[in-house]
């Protein structure tokens, strides 16, 4: 495949991962109450604007863990155990310590 396509490929599937949570954000003003107030207005462009980030964020994650599961299966019969990483501390640490600084 030549790197043109890739990257052409790659700037579609951001085009509709865009307009897609667009849509979503847009959506998103359905779920509200009916505005009783001046400051409904921008309480519901806000939380429209937060889902539509919240959308753009996941669904690529989610459409990484469906290709996953379905290109990346383990062979029917297959009871290797994968990468020796068992007893390992120093990896074990690094899992443990990356997640508690991220939080």
């Amino acid at each position: 495949m030549s790197r043109f396509l890739e990257y052409l490929l790659i700037a579609g599937y951001i085009a509709v991962l865009l307009v897609v949570s667009h849509w979503i954000g847009q959506i998103a003003y359905s779920w509200m109450p009916i505005e009783a107030t001046a400051e409904a207005q921008k309480v519901d462009s806000l939380f429209s604007f937060l889902t539509a980030i919240g959308a753009f964020i996941i669904l690529p994650l989610i459409s990484m863990m469906v290709y996953s599961v379905l290109f990346f299966r383990a062979r029917p019969n297959d009871y290797s155990e994968g990468h020796p990483s068992r007893g390992d501390l120093k990896l074990g640490l690094l899992w443990t310590a990356t997640p508690t600084l991220l939080v």
